[in-house]
């Protein structure tokens, strides 16, 4: 998708990661300063970023892995009720 957002152009990459057994999509915006913002949309305030697209993806594993594992732990201590 692209589209041109203030007069620059904006490019969004589409992934599709496999982790833990579920699929989340990834969302990857080039920067102007160089390299890509990273987001998870199903996953509020999930967001990282990387020089290349490899990078951004394999930060954006990192961080998926890091913020189901978190909500792991709220569960496990009683901090969210499930």
């Amino acid at each position: 998708m692209a589209s041109n957002f203030r007069g620059h152009f904006c490019l969004v990459i589409f992934f599709y990661l496999y982790i833990m057994q579920r699929t989340y999509r990834v969302l990857l915006t080039p920067e102007a300063e160089g390299g890509f913002s990273v987001s998870v949309p199903a996953l509020p305030g999930c967001f990282t970023q990387g020089e290349t697209i490899e990078e951004a993806v394999e930060m954006a594993r990192e961080a998926i892995s890091l913020y189901v594992e978190s909500l792991h732990l709220d569960v496990e201590t009683g901090l969210i009720k499930y």
